[in-house]
Parts: structure tokens; C-alpha cells; sequence
């Protein structure tokens, strides 16, 4: 592995090392972009009264109100768009549907629900949806599978889920006991969020409040195997192949937030940290798995800035060229690379 050096992260007013603050672009002539053409060309706005058909209340009280909306959005190779619709009041479900032959309506009233643009009768010219077993399940993040089927993280209810489209067959595996000690793992358990379809074929996911990274056999899902959609009487999962924790973890403050894979095989991931007043000096960083899954490495703490607010590392992605980690930071405004020299 080559020597992976730390670049300060990246602060609004410019980003560059020891190059300092990039300087603003100079005005050029003008371009048509067909994109910025394309908008100018008539009113974009959305229309809505209240949260919308996608958000509930926590407790009746309006702070807590949450978007039901899932956190991924994704386009499969037949061209289709697949969003998730979480659960609690509205239930929870899977959409596809075709932007090439379903009209798009920017006047939109999302206090309406989406059942009244599904047409039965001729899905292909409608949104279709798939309702997923359990009601509160909260579907998050999405994974495409190369056989077509649809992976999801089922984040209220401790689960990883996959639709098969052509079926409606919904398949879902239940995760063991969460070892986190924040007050939601009582409620949601460990909280799986991000996902992906991993080059070897199996599916790999982090716990969001458990600081763990995990990967299932998916070729055991794919085949239907009953021992992979429920606990054995130890509580564990046969399907599951490999459960790490973050190193020196801390399961009441810390929290993985999200993951991605370099061009060698490693799965890097964040760890998000909460405010500083909640625990000043936050230990906020990047780590990752080795590719045989055999050592999880958590790198330092992220380098803190005069004047800042607290450490946090969330979105993360990885430059295919260099290698080069970006990452985006929850409670600071600036972005950071981690570069690969």
C-alpha cells in the first residue's frame, strides 16, 4: 500500500494544499449549457402545503418531523429511477418508475400521495411501487445487484432487504442484537445504512450506531437459503460472513456514517461525531477494511481548525484516478482529502 499522506481539509474559501486559497474564476464569456437552457425555459418550482405525503411526526412535535423519502436514489440499466418511501404512517415501499414515459410535473403537490400516478393496468406507463413487509421498516439507501434485484437498508428495523422487480418478491434478513449505547439503538437497533453490492458479489453494509461493518453472503440470499431470513438460537445470522467493529470505538458518541471502495478492494468508511457540546474534543476520522476482510484500521483523528466547530467525517467519496478520499464534514463548513502520495 502506498504511503497515504493527510491534506488539511479543504475550506470554502478554496481548497489546494500548500498551494493556498484558490482564487474566484474570472467572468468568461457566456455558453449556452442546454442544461441552464433547459431551466430558464419555463417556471421549475415545487408546490406543496405542510411536510407532505413523505414526512411524519415523531412525538406530535414538529422539531422531530422526518422525511419519509429514503436517502439513495438510483437509475438501473433499464433507465428506470428507484426511490424508497419510508414507513410509520404511510408504510414503507420501494418506486420505480420510467422519467422517458412518465410526464414529469414540476407543479407537483407532494401533500398528495403517489398511489394516484401508479396504473395498474400498464405499469410501464406509471410509477410502480412495491410494498416492503414491514411498515416502519424505513428503507434508507439502495444497492443495485447485476441479476436486476434491488438491495435496500431497512434502518427502523435492524434489517437488509432485497426486491426482485420482476416478481415483487421481497426477501429480508434480520441483523443481530445491536451493541450500540445511544438512546435510538433502544428504538431502531443498529441502525444499517449505506450499502453496496461488493465486486466479489456479496453485499456489505455499515451499522450506523454499532460502528460496524459487515458483509452477507449473497449468494445464499439469491437462492433463496431459509437460513439466511432468520436469527439462530444464538441470535446470529448463518448468512452473514464477517461483522467488524470500528476500532476503539465509542458505541454511545460515535456513529459510522458512510463507505466506499478504492480501486484495491478496501472499504473506507467515516466516523461522524456529535457536537462539541455534547463531547468537546471528538476523535471524528476515516478508517478501513483490507480487502480480505481480515483487519479493520481506523486512521487519526481529523485535524481540528482554529475557530471550527467539531469534528465530524460523513459523505465520503474516492477519486478513481489518484485514490485521492474526499469526505464531507457534518458540524464544520468545509470538505477534506485524504491523499495518497
Amino acid at each position: 500500500m502506498r504511503r497515504i499522506g493527510f491534506l488539511l481539509p479543504c475550506l470554502l474559501a478554496g481548497c489546494g494544499g500548500n498551494e493556498g486559497p484558490i482564487a474566484a474564476p474570472r467572468a468568461g464569456p457566456a455558453v449556452a449549457d442546454p442544461v441552464l437552457a433547459t431551466l430558464a425555459g419555463g417556471p421549475v418550482r415545487v408546490t406543496g402545503r405542510g411536510f407532505g405525503v413523505f414526512a411524519t411526526k415523531i412525538w406530535a412535535d414538529h422539531r422531530t418531523t422526518m422525511s419519509m423519502c429514503g436517502e439513495d436514489i438510483l437509475v438501473d440499466p433499464r433507465g428506470r429511477v428507484w426511490f424508497a418511501q419510508g414507513g410509520l404512517k404511510a408504510g414503507a415501499r420501494l418506486w420505480s418508475f420510467d422519467p422517458e414515459r412518465v410526464a414529469s410535473d414540476p407543479t407537483f403537490d407532494f401533500t398528495t400521495s403517489l398511489d394516484a400516478l401508479v396504473n395498474p393496468a400498464d405499469p410501464a406507463t406509471g410509477f410502480r411501487a412495491y410494498d416492503l413487509p414491514l411498515k416502519d421498516d424505513q428503507p434508507a439507501h439502495l444497492a443495485m445487484d447485476p441479476d436486476g434485484s434491488i438491495w435496500y437498508s431497512a434502518y427502523w428495523r435492524n434489517r437488509i432487504g432485497r426486491l426482485v422487480p420482476e416478481t415483487g418478491v421481497v426477501q429480508e434478513i434480520p441483523l443481530p442484537k445491536a451493541i450500540g449505547k445511544s438512546p435510538p439503538t433502544a428504538i431502531v437497533g443498529g441502525g444499517p445504512w449505506s450499502l453496496h453490492v461488493a465486486p466479489d458479489g456479496t453485499v456489505v453494509f455499515n451499522e450506523f450506531s454499532d460502528s460496524t461493518l459487515t458483509r452477507i453472503d449473497a449468494a445464499r440470499v439469491r437462492a433463496g437459503d431459509p437460513a439466511c431470513f432468520a436469527l439462530d438460537k444464538e441470535g446470529r445470522n448463518p448468512c452473514i460472513l464477517d461483522s467488524l467493529v470500528v476500532p476503539e470505538a465509542d458505541l454511545v458518541s460515535e456513529q459510522v456514517h458512510s463507505t466506499a471502495y478504492d480501486r484495491e478492494g478496501r472499504l473506507w468508511y467515516t466516523i461522524h461525531g456529535p457536537n462539541e457540546a455534547a463531547a468537546p474534543g471528538g476523535r471524528a476520522s476515516l478508517g478501513f477494511v483490507t480487502a480480505d476482510w481480515k483487519r479493520i484500521v481506523r486512521l487519526p483523528p481529523l485535524p481540528r481548525a482554529a475557530g471550527e466547530g467539531a469534528l465530524s467525517a460523513n459523505g465520503i467519496a474516492i477519486d478513481p484516478k489518484n485514490g485521492d478520499i474526499w469526505f464531507a464534514e457534518y458540524w464544520s463548513p468545509r470538505l477534506g482529502r485524504l491523499r495518497r502520495e
